[in-house]
């Protein structure tokens, strides 16, 4: 038996669904930002020289990057300074050994 719903639920049902995929969507794009943060030998670096049980997240104050929650609710913009924010912050554990050429195309393969 199909249950016949008022049009205005309909609608707000319908609009919601389209909401859910739409972020659902945002959700998967701003994974790939973070992946191809990851996917840096920065990145690889920092895993290194700073262990997890040293890291402290909530700490405002802390130099060391804190990666974005791609999930949290924010505006285009916020995302994305926090992601440049993040990715300016990794920079940091760039590892000794590699030149500015180098640096500069792993920043185009992961563009």
């Amino acid at each position: 038996m199909e249950v016949l719903l008022h049009p205005t639920e309909e609608s707000l049902l319908k609009e919601e669904q389209a909401e859910k995929k739409l972020w659902e969507d945002r959700v998967a794009k701003r994974n790939q930002k973070i992946w191809r943060g990851k996917n840096t030998s920065g990145y690889q670096h920092y895993l290194v020289v700073v262990p997890k049980a040293t890291r402290n997240p909530k700490n405002k104050l802390t130099t060391q990057p804190v990666t974005p929650n791609a999930s949290i609710r924010n505006s285009w913009r916020n995302f994305e300074s926090q992601i440049r924010r993040w990715r300016r912050m990794l920079h940091q554990y760039d590892p000794p050994g590699l030149l500015p050429l180098e640096i500069s195309q792993q920043r185009r393969r992961t563009v």
